[in-house]
């Protein structure tokens, strides 16, 4: 899993450490309870299988995972939009990315068949996906509809 992030508040200039499980939330700074950015370096959080879990199944928020691959000209496409989704909705849905080839495992667990897949997870149950690639407000529409905010 990924390691924490060391987020420096806007306000006071401290440096706050953030570890992975709580990217999703929003944030404050532990000295002046300013808001904290979100984190940045890393962010739509890479998962594996062994920190799957702890960033997918018992997240406080719902969460937009995207199976992906390297090689694939689509997902390198989505990139960009998920990390637009993943600070957009800082606070209210966390995205995490994993890689089909080097977690195997869970791509079979999910039965992944195409890349990039889209799968929304709510209280650790998969509730809607997609396969393929989308521009960001189909992908918007497609998440604000799958969680019922429309």
């Amino acid at each position: 899993m990924a390691d924490p992030v060391i987020l420096h508040c806007p306000a006071c200039g401290t440096s706050n450490r953030i570890p992975p499980e709580r990217f999703a939330d929003q944030g404050r700074c532990g000295r002046c309870h300013a808001p904290l950015p979100p984190p940045a370096p890393g962010w739509p959080l890479p998962v594996d299988a062994s920190g799957f879990a702890t960033a997918v199944l018992h997240a406080p928020v719902p969460v937009l995972v995207d199976f992906h691959a390297t090689w694939c000209g689509p997902c390198r496409d989505m990139a960009p939009h998920l990390v637009t989704i993943a600070q957009d909705l800082v606070g209210r849905l966390k995205v995490v990315t994993v890689d089909v080839d080097t977690n195997p495992t869970l791509a079979q667990q999910f039965r992944i068949q195409a890349v990039p897949t889209l799968i929304l997870v709510r209280d650790g149950q998969a509730i809607d996906r997609f396969s393929g690639a989308l521009p960001i407000q189909q992908l918007r529409n497609w998440i604000a509809r799958g969680l019922g905010w429309l």
